[in-house]
């Protein structure tokens, strides 16, 4: 990783004396400039998106760049080499943010790839009979959609990502799509309306991007107060004594890590995490001394929490797995459980792993040799052995 980070510090200023020559030798240096400057401006303005991360403009920039340079490469590919790079690195030395490391390499990459398929596209249109209204249409959806296919590809392939995460990375990007909609739009509206409305195109142009700039952060607000409202439900065990600081966040985020380790769906991932995070809140009964004087047993905890869980309809698959975290592997004379999702158990297994360390004081050896010797009916054994990929990536001395 840190030979990464050496690469992708040295390549950006490479890029700009690339484009600062290219621009020379072709003789179009005003508008190269011009263009770069649009670019770094794009890393200024940026847009929200459904995976908490900021998207610059560059998409916006380059897709009515490409409509309006009438088939002028050079301006194109220089002004996007001097711009994107000197925006990102302007970006991170003035703000110091880091929100945007990831469009290098993705950007550019992904802005040779729409170059491309516009232009082949360009070529191709005329001789398939199609109205001249759609002349630019078509290459230009062409475009959007290879620069959001690339951007998917190496956000995926980034270093240290594993094959058994990268659905749950493209599905991250997946997500991402009324975002990269926006900004598409955006630019194919500027660059179609400007030669008949001249000015007039960049308000045109700037109200669909407001609109959906307002409602994407709305979308991003929601959605982290709705983790925060979990999170802090999560705590409420812990307030009360009943059991150990941080127990729901680490068994979620381990929980998380193991069910994409598992290959399960995203939207599952996501779900077992929820369910992490809040499979103890049923020992909030304990509260009640009749309750906890009385007697219970782990079903008994598994379903006060699913009770309380499913009260909101968003959460009622979650509250599924937490009622079903108690519930074995198998039992005698069963392959498996069919009534035990896979989910439930990477629930079940994380859950059990945190225990061992943290309440009942065992090592990491100790704690996955327990888990070894359920795997015959208390934990699935392909769950296990997940969780010690899991634990040996990130380096647990022990796993």
């Amino acid at each position: 990783m840190p030979e990464f980070l050496r690469i992708r510090r040295s390549v950006p200023p490479l890029i700009v004396a690339g484009g600062v020559a290219l621009a020379v030798a072709a003789g179009v240096v005003p508008a190269a400039l011009l263009l770069a400057a649009a670019f770094v401006a794009s890393h200024a303005i940026t847009i929200p998106d459904r995976s908490e991360r900021r998207l610059a403009l560059s998409p916006m920039v380059a897709l009515a760049a490409f409509l309006l340079a009438d088939g002028a490469i050079a301006p194109l590919v220089a002004g996007a080499a001097i711009g994107m790079p000197a925006g990102w690195q302007v970006m991170r030395t003035l703000r110091g943010d880091r929100a945007l490391d990831h469009v290098l390499p993705g950007d550019p990459t992904a802005f040779l790839a729409a170059l491309g398929a516009f232009c082949g596209l360009h070529v191709l249109v005329p001789g398939t009979g199609l109205p001249t209204d759609l002349a630019d249409v078509v290459p230009a959806g062409a475009a959007s959609l290879a620069w959001y296919v690339t951007v998917l590809g190496i956000r995926s392939a980034a270093p240290g990502r594993r094959r058994t995460a990268v659905r749950v990375m493209a599905w991250q990007v997946l997500r991402d799509g009324p975002a990269y909609a926006v900004l598409f739009s955006g630019g194919a509206m500027f660059g179609l309306v400007w030669p008949a409305l001249g000015w007039w195109a960049v308000p045109i142009a700037a109200l669909p991007y407001g609109f959906s700039h307002l409602s994407l952060h709305r979308q991003g607000t929601a959605g982290r107060t709705y983790r925060e409202t979990i999170v802090a439900l999560a705590r409420i065990p812990e307030a009360g004594g009943l059991v150990g600081q941080g127990r729901g966040e680490r068994t979620g985020s381990l929980a998380a890590a193991v069910a994409a380790e598992a290959r399960l769906s995203p939207r599952d991932v996501e779900r077992v995490e929820y369910a992490g995070l809040l499979h103890d809140v049923g020992r909030v009964v304990f509260s009640d001394p009749a309750v906890a004087e009385g007697g219970y047993t782990d079903a008994d905890v598994a379903a006060w929490g699913a009770t309380i869980i499913q009260e909101s309809p968003y959460l009622a698959p979650v509250a599924q797995l937490v009622a079903d975290q108690h519930k074995p592997f198998r039992r005698p004379g069963e392959a498996r459980n069919e009534l035990v999702p896979k989910a439930a158990q990477v629930v079940r297994v994380s859950a059990a792993y945190d225990r061992s360390l943290h309440e009942h004081g065992k090592t990491v050896p100790e704690a996955l040799e327990d888990l070894h010797r359920g795997a015959a009916y208390d934990y699935d054994p392909e769950v296990v052995a997940a969780l010690r990929r899991v634990l040996r990536r990130r380096g647990v001395p022990g796993a």
